[in-house]
């Protein structure tokens, strides 16, 4: 709802056994045809490792499992193969300093307030993640331009059904494609992002002692690549209060249940004790130039 400074403390690598990453893989391949029978219709497909009596049932993991969803969810993927993270395509961080917008949290969804705002384009990407960036790193950040929030959202309605949840249970509501907190979108989703809608996050890692800016208004998704502490501070920017609004606002439309309805902001009463502190000063400043203009 506002913006935030998310820095990475510490960082373990947790080195899984050749017995484990068996597991792993096998869980992974149970997923994959789960989601050919129960999405995809493909209700033909049997995995001869699993057990009859669990075929077609729910998985112990979610495909998301070790990833964090949209807006500020967290989470951890330990053992994750380098090569699955290498691919995606990242902007040119250069053009967009952390200082110059008020949201460059590298895309954090709108990233980009001031100077990425809308006049760097899209499609102006080039850079690749380095394996040795993803080897070093502790946390892999993807930021959304607040301008592609639309778009964003009209391609995670259409395509929900493809997403997994608790128990690796198909999503089967949508209440707010982001508020909701309950998409990670992988490098597959993100390239058929760009494929129809033209769009992509700003996407890099984060490595030990990074300060990763985040925009209010920009969604944003963070994986773990190793155990990791981070310490996260939410404030207000003069630049951001309007878009701080706007968001009180939607959440005022969010079902009474809702993880997101309550107002935690109180961007009113902050604008109040703003303004009444500044009105202070101006009277104290005012007095004192009289004072002295009576003594002269």
């Amino acid at each position: 709802m506002s913006d935030a400074v998310n820095i990475l403390t510490h960082t373990t690598e947790v080195n899984l056994t050749p017995e484990q990453l068996t597991v792993i893989e096998k869980l992974k391949k149970k997923n994959a045809l789960q989601d050919q029978r129960e999405i995809f219709g493909n209700c033909n497909i049997v995995d001869d490792n699993i057990d009859s009596d669990k075929a077609g049932g729910d998985s112990f993991f979610s495909a998301a499992d070790d990833k964090q969803p949209f807006d500020e969810v967290e989470s951890n993927s330990i053992g994750v193969v380098v090569s699955e993270l290498v691919n995606p395509i990242v902007p040119h961080v250069g053009d967009a300093s952390m200082e110059s917008e008020s949201g460059s949290e590298k895309n954090e969804e709108a990233g980009l307030e001031s100077d990425i705002s809308g006049d760097i384009p899209v499609t102006n990407y080039g850079n690749k993640l380095k394996e040795s960036d993803v080897t070093e790193g502790g946390a892999l950040w993807d930021i959304f331009r607040r301008q592609d929030v639309p778009k964003l959202q009209v391609y995670v309605m259409k395509h929900f059904k493809e997403f997994r949840h608790i128990h690796c249970c198909p999503v089967q509501q949508v209440v707010h494609p982001i508020h909701d907190q309950t998409f990670y979108l992988t490098v597959q989703h993100k390239k058929m992002l760009k494929e129809e809608y033209g769009i992509e996050p700003w996407t890099f890692i984060q490595k030990l002692g990074d300060a990763v800016f985040i925009p209010a208004g920009c969604p944003h998704q963070v994986r773990n690549l190793k155990s990791c502490i981070k310490v996260a501070m939410d404030f207000v920017s003069p630049e951001n209060v309007g878009e701080c609004f706007h968001l009180t606002e939607v959440f005022r439309t969010l079902p009474e249940d809702h993880r997101a309805k309550e107002d935690k902001l109180e961007v009113k009463k902050m604008i109040l004790h703003s303004v009444t502190d500044a009105l202070k000063e101006l009277d104290q400043i005012l007095r004192r130039s009289c004072s002295l203009s009576l003594t002269k």
